[in-house]
């Protein structure tokens, strides 16, 4: 497998880094490359299909983020930055699907609650980006 770029947008990077690198270490053979994002204003939202093959997104971030993730998902999917199928959204919160309609976002989006392990990423990441 090529090596793979994967853009993590969360403001608690080390809540879930572990799991994605112990995901990266036994799942793929460490050709996982990511980027971690803790706010929306650092994201290049024109240059995600050039530069991205996957992207998780937090839902909560922090207050000094410019958007939520519901907010950073709705502007990816209606300015056409990434395909739908290719985001993951990066949950603690078990009402995810009443938020994804509240903020008019499709509630097919992959979901993954946390806190995360490597197991629960393993088969995520290979599926989205087979």
């Amino acid at each position: 497998m090529e090596e793979k770029k994967i853009l993590i947008i969360e403001d608690q990077r080390e809540s879930i880094e572990s799991a994605f690198a112990f995901a990266n270490a036994i799942g793929f053979q460490d050709r996982l490359d990511f980027t971690y994002v803790p706010r929306s204003q650092d994201i290049d939202f024109e240059n995600l299909s050039n530069t991205y093959d996957l992207i998780f997104v937090d839902i909560t971030l922090a207050e000094r983020s410019q958007m939520n993730g519901f907010g950073i998902i709705r502007h990816i999917l209606e300015h056409d930055h990434f395909p739908q199928e290719r985001i993951v959204i990066l949950t603690g919160n078990s009402k995810i699907a009443e938020g994804l309609r509240q903020n008019g976002i499709p509630e097919n989006i992959e979901t993954v609650y946390k806190p995360v392990t490597f197991r629960q990423l393993i088969p995520i990441i290979q599926r989205l980006l087979s």
